[in-house]
């Protein structure tokens, strides 16, 4: 490894960076606190590293940024795009907001919301396919803040939203995923989906595997991937 590149020049604390790679091009995200109001910056290199932009701030409401451990932005490519996602709670419950950029970071489009239950929504992820589809997961949460299910969302390339959301089927009265801890969301070149998170079954927590086959309409395998 070569010597560290100090990348921010603030007083300010930044936290939760996350990073996506794409030949040449180096696109990191993270949380800019001032206090207690957060905003998501961007900054990327063009050069393998050597260099990076001059960071800017990609969300257009201020200080409504959600974040703490395992809950930073989520960055993803395809081609020329650049998505990233986090919580925000403008509108009263935390809720999961995307921005594109479509010339490389060069220029963000104003976020939009891309949950769609109604209560608090967090510890999301989110993954772009080989054909450019959206993909998305997140907690949500009933009324009375108790965990109510796993959510996942699905764009077609090309197409101005995404379809309902579905339920993952991993919560039931005997166990549900830990809400203290980020999911992970894969998807393979066949275009099936997996999503790996920390179970509680009986006060016992292992990580398990939900997946979705890229001709299933649901979630329909399920395992216990540690013991």
């Amino acid at each position: 490894f070569n010597e560290n590149i100090r990348i921010t020049q603030s007083s300010n604390d930044q936290k939760f960076p996350e990073i996506a790679i794409d030949n040449n091009y180096i696109h990191l995200s993270w949380v800019e606190v001032h206090g207690n109001n957060k905003n998501i910056m961007y900054s990327r290199s063009d050069d393998l590293g050597e260099s990076f932009s001059e960071p800017i701030q990609i969300n257009y409401i201020n200080n409504n940024i959600i974040a703490y451990g395992h809950s930073g932005p989520k960055v993803s490519l395809y081609n020329n795009k650049v998505y990233i996602t986090y919580t925000d709670d403008r509108n009263g419950y935390t809720s999961v907001y995307l921005n594109v950029s479509n010339d490389y970071g060069q220029t963000w489009q104003e976020e939009t919301l891309i949950s769609d239950t109604p209560y608090l929504n967090m510890y999301q992820d989110f993954g772009v396919d080989n054909n450019g589809n959206l993909h998305l997961i997140y907690y949500n949460y009933a009324a009375n803040y108790n965990l109510a299910d796993v959510r996942y969302r699905f764009s077609q390339a090309g197409d101005s939203g995404f379809n309902s959301s579905m339920a993952l089927g991993v919560v039931n009265d005997s166990m549900e995923p830990c809400d203290c801890c980020q999911p992970d969301l894969e998807i393979d070149e066949n275009g099936d989906i997996y999503a790996l998170y920390r179970n509680n079954a009986q006060n016992v927590r292992d990580t398990y595997l939900a997946v979705k086959r890229h001709n299933m309409n649901g979630f329909s395998e399920y395992y216990q991937v540690s013991n």
